[in-house]
């Protein structure tokens, strides 16, 4: 009786296990566990009798019990195969018997569209998460990736989505929505949408005849204070940059040394970006943002923020009429940091 009683029981659990759903996330798999929602661009699920929420952006694969055409799906997108992906994602989506899995196939889709260069409908779903999240942090964050070919359709689609959301408040979205139309008008070589874009117009506008540089993606690393540092490079990539500025100087005594050089860096681009749109007539501005370049050169070897610093420094050294620093900041960026993609900024910024 006891040897029946512990078949019975092993078949049961080994059932369980076969009957089960499966998550990859972060690279990490978690066998055994039953998807039960999708709330806010987080995926819930029960283990063990504990319920647990991941973000969808960290979700690298699933595979959910019965749902044949979802787990298709991701298969082929795991394969490199997003085309045909999105066709499975769409059967998962119309076959879906709940809303929270349809929000889920959704939130999974989005990967799918970008990779397949389907910036309209990507961006369609996109805003539509957005909107149902009231302009959540982990929405904004599923920002689809992936451009249609020049004079697409799609990319015309994306534009007009993407040109429609210019006037929103949210900080956040507003960064994510300039960074891909700023991506959209290169694919289709549109220079006089990105100088407008960007603060100036095509013939530079309201900046002195000089259109703002474009502002390149800012990669925040984790840290007690990433919060607030992501916060800043938000209000940089939204064109707030006196706002960006004033809020890290407010907090520069308490970063830690790994985060403040992270900090100089944003309060160096954001005032640097910000006497550029006023018409580069704030000299005083422009030493201030060498001085947070030049800290960060001087001061902390080694930290990866080092090699752009540099580079930076050159430049207002340049603008402030002094050819012969910005010559040796891109002259010591190439000798120490020579495989760093600054280099090559600093090669062709120097001539050669």
């Amino acid at each position: 009786m006891r040897n029946a009683a512990t078949f019975l029981a092993f078949l049961a659990a080994a059932c369980g296990a076969a009957l089960a759903d499966t998550l990859t996330v972060n690279n990490i798999p978690y066998t055994d566990v039953r998807v039960t929602d999708a709330v806010n661009c987080r995926v819930v699920f029960d283990i063990r009798g504990r319920s647990v929420e991941k973000d969808i952006a960290d979700v690298n694969q699933m595979n959910l019990m019965g749902r044949t055409a979802l787990n298709k799906a991701e298969a082929l997108v795991k394969a490199g195969k997003a085309s045909e992906a999105v066709d499975f994602y769409d059967t998962a989506y119309s076959q879906a018997d709940s809303n929270w899995l349809k929000r889920l196939v959704r939130y999974r889709r989005l990967q799918a569209l970008g990779a397949a260069r389907m910036p309209g409908r990507a961006v369609a779903d996109w805003l539509a998460v957005v909107d149902e999240n009231s302009g959540s942090r982990p929405a904004v964050l599923l920002a689809p990736a992936g451009m249609g070919k020049r004079g697409s359709a799609t990319n015309a689609t994306a534009i007009g989505l993407l040109e429609g959301r210019l006037k929103t408040k949210n900080v956040a979205l507003l960064a994510r929505v300039k960074q891909m139309l700023r991506d959209l008008y290169t694919v289709e070589g549109d220079s006089a949408k990105i100088a407008m874009l960007d603060g100036g117009s095509a013939a530079g506008g309201g900046n002195g005849g000089k259109p703002v540089a474009p502002v390149a993606p800012i990669t925040i690393a984790s840290g007690a204070v990433a919060g607030q540092l992501k916060e800043a490079a938000d209000q940089i990539m939204a064109g707030r940059y006196g706002a960006a500025a004033d809020a890290i100087k407010a907090r520069l005594d308490r970063y830690s040394t790994e985060d403040l050089a992270t900090a100089l860096l944003l309060r160096g681009r954001a005032l640097h970006l910000l006497h550029t749109q006023k018409g580069g007539s704030d000299r005083a501005m422009l030493l201030e943002a060498g001085l947070c370049f030049m800290r960060i050169a001087a001061c902390m070897e080694g930290m990866p923020e080092v090699p752009e610093a540099l580079y930076r420094a050159g430049e207002v050294c340049r603008a402030l009429g002094n050819p012969v620093a910005a010559q040796n900041a891109f002259r010591m960026l190439v000798n120490r940091y020579p495989d760093s993609p600054w280099a090559e900024k600093a090669r062709a910024a120097a001539g050669g």
